[in-house]
């Protein structure tokens, strides 16, 4: 876990002794940036916030030691979602900052590039996102404004709307 309001710290939890450890620290404090782990570049911040919108990518194999020679976001942006969906590619979707919450962006590794993908049907921003690889979609749910559900279909790169259940 690193990052949040005013904070530069990353901390590993360990579920054996039920406690928190700080392993090291990113390279600028910021919060409600978009995370996820990669096979290859270890965990991912994007973007975030610090007084204003940012377009940073931030990567560390170990938690802690980042390093910041990633291609920058397209948009300056936070409350958005970030997913590993292969190897080579990672994509963010929606949030809050420059442009609009319905932009989404896939990030080739090997190139070291961010592409523009087809905008999200509905945007928005404060949601979760997560690879399902047996449909091979990505889900987008939930967030602000409103209750929604965005599918990307992984093989025809195209959007549908899903249904929000209510639990």
């Amino acid at each position: 876990m690193c990052g949040g309001a005013s904070e530069d710290r990353c901390y590993a939890y360990n579920p054996r002794a039920n406690s928190w450890r700080m392993t090291g620290r990113i390279l600028s404090k910021l919060t409600h940036t978009g995370f996820a782990v990669h096979p290859i570049l270890g965990l991912v911040l994007t973007g975030g916030h610090d007084g204003s919108a940012r377009n940073y990518v931030q990567s560390s194999r170990d938690g802690v030691t980042f390093r910041r020679d990633h291609a920058p976001l397209p948009a300056a942006k936070w409350c958005h979602c970030l997913v590993s969906v292969s190897d080579n590619e990672l994509m963010n979707f929606g949030g809050a900052g420059s442009g609009s919450s319905a932009q989404a962006f896939s990030y080739d590794v090997a190139s070291n590039r961010w592409s523009n993908l087809r905008p999200m049907p509905a945007g928005g921003w404060g949601f979760g996102c997560g690879l399902d690889k047996t449909a091979n979609v990505v889900v987008v749910a939930s967030g602000t404004p409103g209750t929604r559900v965005q599918i990307l279909n992984l093989a025809t790169r195209t959007w549908t709307l899903g249904k929000m259940e209510q639990l």
